[in-house]
Order: structure tokens, then sequence, then C-alpha cells
């Protein structure tokens, strides 16, 4: 066919940029006449000397929480990713840090999930906090939400997900 245009594409990745760095300098000063000394604050969430960013703690979440590396191989990652090098030892911390910030991410599961057509739900019992509970799950192949409570209808409702879900649910129905 005459005048018809092919098109083709390569794709190739890019190399990190180098990180940005901000710097925050507090001054302290000494009044000349009552000699009282005053110092400069650092922004909010400004703690420490040095400090990784959102981004950063992203990329090492993604690492070590999402895909599951070794606490080294997530560091790595997390720099080649980032352009930053962080420590073992940060990417080691990130879990817990990342346990304790679930709210936003499962907020935004929670709102997608119900809009799925197909939800995959159960139940298995595990031991948490000493006790024998259950862990009411509900997913799709790339979403989980998932809580521990007991068998009752309140505690699989408090996941918030099912009430008023329309689509087909899919259950493993096991009668242990």
């Amino acid at each position: 066919m005459l005048g018809a245009v092919q098109e083709r594409q390569v794709f190739e990745a890019s190399p990190p940029p180098p990180p940005a760095v901000t710097d925050y300098q507090a001054a302290a000063g000494r009044c000349p006449e009552c000699g009282e000394v005053s110092a400069g604050l650092a922004p909010p969430g400004v703690t420490g000397r040095a400090r990784y960013g959102p981004l950063v703690h992203a990329s090492t979440a993604l690492a070590a929480c999402v895909n599951y590396l070794p606490v080294a191989r997530a560091a790595k990652l997390a720099a080649a990713l980032t352009g930053v090098s962080v420590p073992a030892g940060f990417a080691a911390g990130i879990r817990g840090k990342a346990a304790a910030r679930p709210g936003p991410l499962m907020d935004r599961v929670r709102e997608l999930l119900p809009a799925t057509g197909v939800l995959y739900a159960g139940e298995t019992p595990a031991r948490c906090a000493g006790k024998l509970r259950y862990v009411h799950v509900a997913c799709t192949g790339f979403l989980t939400a998932m809580h521990a409570g007991d068998r009752t209808s309140q505690a699989i409702g408090s996941g918030a997900i099912l009430p008023g879900y329309a689509g087909t649910i899919v259950r493993g129905g096991y009668a242990g």
C-alpha cells in the first residue's frame, strides 16, 4: 500500500536523576541587650541532620515490602531507582514504617475493590495478639485488603468492602 506509514518505537530506561538535596540552616544568635540565645527551627518533619524524602521511602518500601526482597537487595534496588544510596538498615526499618501507615493505601484499596466485577473473599485462622482469630481477605489479582476478627458478620463487614458489593464473589468454601 503506497503512502502507508509504519511506526516503530524503541523504549529505553533512563538513569535516575541526581538526588535533590534541600539544605535547611537554622541560625542562632545572642541578644546584645539581655544575652539570651535564640535559635531558628527546622520545618516540621525535618527532625534529623540528614533524612530521606518520601520518594526514597516509597521506592525502598516497594522493594522490601511489595516485592519481598531481602533488605540488602532492597537497599541496592532503591539506590538504583532513586540515585540515593540507602543502608540495609534503612531498608530493614522501612517495613515497620510501612506497616504503621497503611491508612492512605488501604483507603484507596477499599475504594477500588467494590468497583471490580469479580472479587475473591475468604478467611483463614491465624494467631493474632496471642489469640486464635480469623484473617478476612477480599482481593483481586492486584488488590488485597485483609483484617483480623472473629467469624461474626460484624467482624467480616468491618473490612468495609463487601457491604453493597454488586459483582461476583468467589470463595473457597473450605469446611475444615
